[in-house]
This record gives C-alpha cells, structure tokens and sequence, in this order.
C-alpha cells in the first residue's frame, strides 16, 4: 500500500494555468469547525482590519472552476467541489466532516458567467502517526516536538504499524499543528481521481517506515 499527500496545484500555475483560486475568505455565519480556537481568534483579529464578506474571494485571474481550489492563505490549504464529495460518498471512501465554503465575490470577469460548483472544507480523522525519531525530530521537556525552521527541515516519515486502515485521513501530529488542513490517502483515492477526473490536483508521495 502506498500513501499519498493531497495537494492542489498553487493558484493554478503548475499544470493549468487557467483555474482559479481563493485569495481570502470572509467569516461564516455557520461556523467555521475546521479552524482551531487560536486559529479563529487569529481570523477574527485579521477581519477587523481587513473585513471580508462571509464567504471566499475569487481571484482575478482565471476562467475556470477547479474541483481543487487553492487557497493563498493558511488553513484551509484548499477547497474541494461537491463533484468529490459525491466521488468519495460513492465509493464509501469516508472522511469526518465537510463545511460549505460559499463564494462570497467573484473577481475574475471570465467566471462571473459560468456557473461555479458547490465549495466545501474537507476534513478527516487521525489514521496515521508521524515517527519523529526516524524524521530526525527533537523534543522538549514536556515531549512536544519542537518544529524546525520549514526551510530547513527534512520531509516527515509515518509510521506505517500506526495506520488504522482509511483510505483518506489526518496525520496525528504531537505538536502545535492541525491535522485537518492535510490530507493523506492511498492508491485507492488516486484511483478513484483518475477514473473521475479531478481537476487541479497532485498526489505526492510520503515517506513511511
């Protein structure tokens, strides 16, 4: 079995450049579950000074809808279509949560006429542990890992005997991150992207031992 990170192409750039993306996006009325308590009081700080519509913004360029849409800011890294929650549902591939991320302002002129798909936060469970020894990890005293300098840090390896058997899941990360803004699968969702045509997005391979 291999696994795979999720990945949108950023904005668009790497495969095709006609696809949009989110510059930003605007408090929910709903709720936003897939953001962590600091995380949310973080965003709520930002639209003081930067207030946004509720909803994401869409960026200028572009003229297509992607079913991965990059997202410019932090978490979440993306957004999916519905067309992949109906592709995942269909399959019994089960994920923990979705959120519906509605488009609040469209800035590309070539967009504002066609029709845009259904956007939602994507999140799964825990499924697999990072294996911080063999990823050349420290610790501090209380056993929190100390993350290094990402520049310089070398890629993270998984603990295979940790895996609890799902097709799409989080990482368990002992430390300050969030698991829900990344997304691991196996060859089963790569797959399914394949026979379902998912647009606008890579699977890369990661390391476990």
């Amino acid at each position: 079995m291999n696994f795979f990170r999720i990945t949108p192409d950023p904005c668009g750039s790497r495969v095709n450049r006609s696809f949009c993306y989110a510059r930003d996006y605007g408090p929910l009325n709903s709720g936003m579950p897939f953001l962590s308590s600091i995380e949310l009081e973080r965003e709520i700080e930002y639209w003081k000074v930067n207030p946004n519509p509720p909803g994401m913004i869409i960026s200028e360029t572009g003229s297509k809808w992607p079913d991965f849409l990059p997202h410019s800011g932090s978490c979440p890294r993306y957004f999916i279509s519905e067309r992949i929650i109906e592709s995942l549902t269909q399959e019994g591939i089960a994920f923990a949560r979705q959120t519906e991320m509605p488009i609040a302002k469209i800035r590309s002129k070539r967009l504002r006429d066609k029709p845009a798909p259904k956007y939602f936060v994507l999140e799964a469970d825990s499924g697999m542990e990072v294996d911080y020894v063999a990823s050349g990890r420290t610790f501090d005293t209380e056993g929190k890992v100390i993350d290094p300098n990402p520049l310089k840090a070398p890629p993270l390896k998984f603990n295979r005997a940790s895996w609890n058997g799902a097709d799409l899941f989080s990482i368990a990360f002992n430390s300050n991150r969030r698991p829900s803004c990344s997304l691991i699968c196996t060859d089963r969702v790569v797959e399914l992207a394949k026979r379902d045509g998912w647009t606008n997005v890579r699977f890369d391979p990661v390391d476990v031992v």
